[in-house]
């Protein structure tokens, strides 16, 4: 996955990328190497696999939080695995969006 195309896919998906990107590609390649894997996955066939951290999945953390974007919800995966009490603090308190990415809004 190369960084360059990477950032073009995710610089027409994430709103605020541009100010924010190259810290959000760094936080992608830091990833824990499964979920990086499941994220390459999605990002090559634009399917998401069902990996599990902390009882949360992809879906069921966009299903949530309608604006998380998929990109974010990878890195909230990352983030349930590195620091489970804290991320799971903020996901109930419903603070995710400001937390990881938002999804891009049509009219952004």
């Amino acid at each position: 996955m190369e960084r360059t195309h990477l950032h073009e896919k995710l610089s027409s998906e994430i709103k605020g990328y541009k100010k924010r990107g190259e810290r959000i590609l760094d936080k992608i390649y830091a990833m824990d190497e499964e979920i990086l894997d499941s994220f390459r996955h999605w990002f090559y066939t634009n399917e998401i696999e069902d990996i599990e951290v902390e009882g949360y999945t992809v879906h069921s953390l966009m299903d949530n939080n309608p604006s998380l974007n998929v990109v974010g919800a990878f890195l909230t995966l990352d983030w349930l695995l590195r620091e489970p009490c804290k991320a799971k603090e903020m996901i109930h308190e419903n603070r995710i969006r400001d937390s990881v990415v938002r999804r891009r809004m049509k009219n952004e």
